[in-house]
């Protein structure tokens, strides 16, 4: 019996070239992976608008949800606080 020779030895091997991809296979890889990525790329706005036809009432609570957090929570939003609502000094 040889080294590999065995069936079992050549499943190995196989599977470690799997770990170690040749740098056509990495090139034709991450052409995939662009090309996929090319292919389903959307801009937020349109991911929203999408959400909000399916159920309008719910996504549109979300979004207003969304917004009151980020107002709350950022500079901008304690900015805006600190010029709307007057100082109780």
């Amino acid at each position: 019996m040889s080294d590999l020779t065995h069936p079992d030895d050549r499943l190995l091997l196989e599977a470690l070239e799997a770990l170690e991809p040749l740098p056509a296979q990495v090139a034709r890889m991450r052409g995939r992976v662009h090309a996929k990525l090319e292919a389903e790329r959307a801009s937020l706005l349109g991911e929203w608008l999408a959400l909000l036809r399916v159920r309008p009432v719910v996504h549109t609570a979300y979004l207003f949800a969304a917004a009151v957090v980020l107002l709350v929570s950022t500079p901008l939003g304690a900015l805006l606080r600190a010029l709307l609502l007057p100082s109780a000094s």
